[in-house]
């Protein structure tokens, strides 16, 4: 059996033991899970722009913004059925990142960083100003619709089965598009971009898709988040939620598709368990860990094993 079909046999075993997961899990730990999966998937947008295209991105967390409001506004001021409300999300998103994204790739090196910052105040501010729209410091609570008019959402076990299916369709549609000529384009901006450009790729029309692309998918994970905690916030746009998908990404290895899961999932239970007793043990364990993480592993968890595996 050739090394393809391991991953597939491997991505249908691990879908497989997704949807079994609940069946063993507190009900705290189901929620738990959800949201990491979640949080996956804005970790992915970011994997895809600087892992798979070379661009360092602090601007993640204003298209899941942008995603959890565009999915809590159409929730309120219009009477749509679940799919629509995720495509809203997405859409929201996607402008989003198209709009930044026209000036952004036009700007080289730290200009590019602070470029992509710059939304993420600026949806602070607008958010703060503009309260009669967006609830302000205190945000929006949700009154999120019930699956198939029998299910409620404020049930973790219904949360789960929703972002599922959406996690796995989004690690599909990553795994595809990685291995596309597009995928492969992305691949070698991010390696060189002078070489691409001699080879007649137009960079910056591709740095562009990437950008828009990453803003989709972080809007997904913004929708998703609305959904299943039934609240937005502007505050949610803050570039330190940005860093924590960068930290997440570079820790499981950047430019994999196992990576920002491993480094998501890792994180995310290590501060959990850590929460309850020890106060600042995070913050010091995660310095220890990105230290260990540049000195020992620099391609991250995933990005040393495939190394190792392969020497």
């Amino acid at each position: 059996m050739n090394l393809s079909w391991w991953r597939v046999g491997g991505a249908v075993f691990g879908a497989i033991g997704l949807a079994l997961l609940p069946y063993v899990l507190p009900q705290f730990w189901i929620f738990f899970v959800a949201q990491i999966m979640v949080w996956i998937i804005l970790a992915q947008s970011f994997n895809l722009l600087f892992g798979y295209t070379g661009l360092l991105s602090l601007g993640q967390s204003a298209y899941f913004t942008l995603g959890a409001y565009g999915l809590a506004l159409l929730l309120r001021h219009a009477e749509l059925g679940l799919p629509l409300l995720l495509i809203g999300g997405v859409l929201a998103g996607l402008i989003g990142a198209a709009i930044i994204g026209y000036l952004a790739v036009r700007v080289q090196g730290h200009g590019f960083i602070i470029v992509t910052a710059v939304p993420t105040v600026l949806l602070i501010l607008l958010g703060q100003d503009q309260s009669w729209l967006t609830g302000g410091d205190n945000g929006i609570n949700l009154t999120p619709p019930k699956l198939f008019g029998l299910y409620s959402f404020f049930k973790p076990l219904t949360s789960y089965y929703v972002v599922l299916p959406f996690f796995l369709l989004m690690m599909i549609f990553i795994a595809w598009l990685i291995r596309t000529p597009l995928g492969q384009a992305f691949r070698l901006v991010r390696e060189n971009e002078e070489r691409a450009s001699i080879l007649g790729y137009n960079v910056l029309r591709l740095k562009y898709i990437a950008f828009v692309i990453a803003g989709g998918i972080a809007g997904l994970a913004g929708a998703l988040d609305a959904l299943i905690t039934a609240y937005v916030v502007p505050n949610s746009a803050s570039w330190t939620i940005s860093a924590d998908a960068i930290i997440w990404t570079l820790v499981g290895g950047a430019g994999t598709l196992l990576g920002p899961i491993v480094g998501t999932a890792l994180l995310l239970l290590l501060r959990e368990f850590l929460s309850d007793i020890w106060a600042y043990g995070y913050p010091l364990l995660l310095g220890i860990t990105l230290l260990l993480i540049v000195r020992f592993a620099p391609n991250g968890i995933i990005g040393e094993l495939k190394s190792w595996t392969s020497s």
